[in-house]
């Protein structure tokens, strides 16, 4: 294998998968393989993205306008334009439709196909008549990337046997950061979306911030809920206590000043922030998403630490049950969180993705 095409339909920013295929890009890059990274569109608020190795080559094939099957379509075509014209040895996608993009447009094409389902294909995917469609289109690739051992029961037995769980990969810096918690925050890293439910974190620290005077909550992060949580956090009362800081790119820096992260989404596939986190070694909760992403992370020896998704009295009580510890009792989670983030060492996760994609 000399020569991979990596799609991704969204520019290098913000969430947890673009922030994986940037760092594989940059990886496959310095192995000396040829590398072309293919996005739809461009970075037209030039916003700050991952960083990407500026000799790799990159194509965006462009915005299109129209209804979602139009617009698709010639996505497809002009992606399968591009395949043609590149002819790669192997392709890997990530995420739903550029996946299913992918798929389509590379029938009949020499190439390998690899897809990487990022999140739980319950929720992005859907159940019955879409079950069976996704399975008959995924069938269409020669190797499946999950990110917990429980997405492969969507999916058929087939697509299982040519599929492999990988951890994402957390850059070293975050390994190389300390945990300190000489800051009394509370915060939370990620998109303000209805996935990773703030609601829930706002309701619950609501009901515990009169026993925790002196912590404030801060959310990092942008998206389409920003003023909808504001005004929930003036009608809950703790608009003086809740801070929206928006995108930060220093996560390490905040994650060792900080004194307890936590992870409210309803569903994830495997959750970049909670690793980052972990690998910083700052407590943490987290919701108990359907296909254990959380779960997986944590293992039996962090499993108190897990509460029920959408339950607001379960994760108000860890919060508080975790400030109320003395320092060194923290400092002793934060030494167990920093031990098992060892299965997540960006060294050990590349290999593993170089092994699979020669092994297809």
């Amino acid at each position: 294998m000399k020569k991979i095409v990596f799609y991704i339909g969204s520019v290098l920013r913000p969430g947890g998968a673009e922030r994986v295929m940037a760092n594989l890009v940059n990886y496959f890059f310095e192995e000396k393989y040829e590398v072309l990274l293919v996005t739809d569109v461009i970075n037209r608020e030039n916003n700050a993205e991952y960083p990407i190795d500026k000799e790799i080559n990159r194509i965006v094939i462009g915005e299109e306008y129209g209804n979602a099957i139009v617009k698709n379509w010639r996505r497809i075509k002009k992606l399968r334009k591009c395949m043609i014209e590149h002819n790669p040895d192997i392709v890997l996608s990530f995420m739903g439709l550029p996946n299913i993009r992918m798929l389509l447009s590379t029938i009949g094409l020499p190439c390998k196909k690899v897809v990487s389902v990022r999140n739980d294909p319950y929720k992005e995917y859907g159940k019955g008549v879409w079950r069976c469609l996704m399975n008959g289109i995924y069938s269409l690739a020669d190797g499946y990337v999950f990110q917990t051992d429980k997405v492969g029961a969507y999916f058929t037995r087939k697509i299982n046997l040519h599929s492999k769980v990988i951890n994402n990969p957390v850059n070293e810096s975050f390994f190389k950061a300390r945990w300190q918690g000489n800051e009394k925050t509370i915060i939370c890293v990620g998109r303000l979306e209805k996935q990773k439910n703030h609601a829930l974190l706002l309701k619950a620290f609501a009901e515990i911030c009169s026993s925790i005077a002196e912590y404030n909550l801060i959310l990092y992060g942008d998206g389409a809920l920003r003023d909808t949580l504001k005004q929930m956090s003036v009608e809950l009362g703790i608009e003086n206590r809740v801070i929206f800081a928006g995108e930060v790119t220093n996560v390490e820096d905040i994650l060792t000043r900080a004194s307890l992260f936590v992870l409210p989404s309803d569903f994830e596939g495997m959750p970049n922030a909670l690793m980052e986190a972990m690998a910083v070694g700052i407590p943490s909760i987290s919701t108990n998403c359907p296909i254990g992403g959380p779960e997986m992370l944590f293992s039996q020896q962090l499993s108190e630490f897990l509460v029920p998704c959408s339950d607001e009295k379960a994760l108000a009580e860890g919060m508080l049950k975790i400030l109320k510890l003395s320092q060194d009792r923290r400092k002793e989670i934060s030494v167990k969180m920093k031990d098992r983030a060892k299965i997540f060492n960006p060294q050990k996760i590349y290999s593993e993705w170089q092994n699979f994609l020669e092994s297809i």
